[in-house]
């Protein structure tokens, strides 16, 4: 199969990013023939590292009609079966150019948060042959965008490379930040931008505060804009700005609990770290086995209903984690085995294959 992703920028550390380019690999270890088109971005280097094929046009990221016709003659130079957008700008760019088309390949779009607007999923509407969401919160407002029938919106979860996301006994950020091996270490990973960066402000804000009242507490904070946004690392504040995906297991090893959301929070949780959900829908709490279910409906307290939470509560959820480590450790990894088949990123590609093949047979 012959599939063209698109992605308007390959911004370093985020979730839709990860995604696209875990996606892009594992389709072409399967023998898939994969060309990513993207206006570039600082994860430009991973994805040739990733041995991913480019095709960077700059002006994907400029206003108007230029871009339209340029993607239409890209497609018009090359076969593909399949066009697959990942974001709003793209799944508009998408939709307009592949109307131009006389022989055209079968548009799909992943919905990867709420912030994908109404207007770009309209666009989709009578060209789209399905839409896949990454959490059954983000289905409902999809349905009725698209117009497109429920059983043509599929709901398939970020998928997780367990071959590098796994517990490690090393806890390299430790040795390297010159925390103490007997210091209980919080780690928070997340973008630092638009939407993002007042959760991660004020996260960070609590972590601060509870570190200050507990001496044995260290803090390490991982992301895009981390620096611009919370500034430098002080004292047993540890901040480290953005990570490449194959530095992030070493991070969250090196964490005896993860604060996060939707693939932080999924991948902290297949290494098998205690991993708390706090996301852009509130303070969904820790998550166990108990717990999963809720937190893959989330996309683990990204989607959804908002469930407020003040410093005070967290610090007391924080202060009970620290208490109870042992437990928690033990639940993790009792989490970590639920987890590793269910979102495993090789399951995530045969099912999005699934609705590849259903998308080419559908008239």
């Amino acid at each position: 199969m012959r599939i063209l992703l698109l992605v308007q920028r390959l911004w370093r550390g985020g979730g839709t990013e990860t995604h696209v380019l875990t996606l892009a690999s594992g389709l072409r270890q399967m023998g898939h023939h994969v060309t990513l088109y993207t206006s570039g971005g600082p994860w430009v280097s991973q994805a040739r590292r990733l041995g991913v094929p480019l095709h960077i046009d700059t002006v994907l990221q400029r206003p108007g009609r230029p871009k339209v016709l340029r993607l239409r003659r890209f497609l018009q130079a090359h076969t593909f079966d399949i066009v697959h957008a990942h974001d709003g700008p793209t799944m508009t760019l998408a939709a307009l150019a592949l109307r131009g088309l006389v022989r055209r390949p079968q548009l799909v779009a992943t919905v990867h948060g709420p912030y994908v607007g109404a207007a770009a999923l309209g666009a989709t509407k009578g060209i789209a042959k399905a839409v896949i969401t990454v959490s059954p919160a983000l289905k409902p407002k999809t349905v009725s965008a698209t117009r497109l029938p429920a059983g043509r919106v599929y709901t398939i979860p970020n998928g997780i490379r367990t071959d590098l996301f796994r517990p490690g006994k090393n806890k390299p950020l430790r040795k390297l930040h010159k925390v103490p091996e007997d210091a209980y270490v919080i780690g928070y990973a997340g973008r630092f931008t638009v939407e993002k960066a007042a959760l991660g402000r004020r996260v960070v804000r609590s972590l601060k505060r509870f570190s200050l009242a507990h001496k044995r507490v260290y803090v390490l904070v991982v992301g895009r804009e981390s620096k611009r946004i919370v500034g430098t690392s002080r004292g047993r504040v540890k901040v480290l700005g953005p990570m490449g995906m194959g530095k992030m297991p070493d991070f969250y090893n090196s964490c005896d609990l993860v604060i996060g959301t939707a693939r932080v929070a999924a991948e902290s949780a297949i290494c098998g770290v205690p991993t708390m959900a706090v996301g852009s829908a509130g303070d969904h709490g820790l998550v166990t086995q108990k717990s999963l279910r809720h937190m893959i409906q989330t996309n683990f307290g990204d989607h959804g209903a908002v469930r407020p939470w003040t410093h005070s509560q967290l610090n007391t959820k924080l202060s009970h984690a620290m208490s109870k480590q042992r437990m928690l450790k033990h639940e993790a990894g009792q989490v970590r085995k639920a987890l590793a088949d269910q979102l495993s990123s090789h399951r995530m590609i045969r099912r999005i294959l699934r609705v590849y093949r259903l998308a080419i047979s559908t008239k």
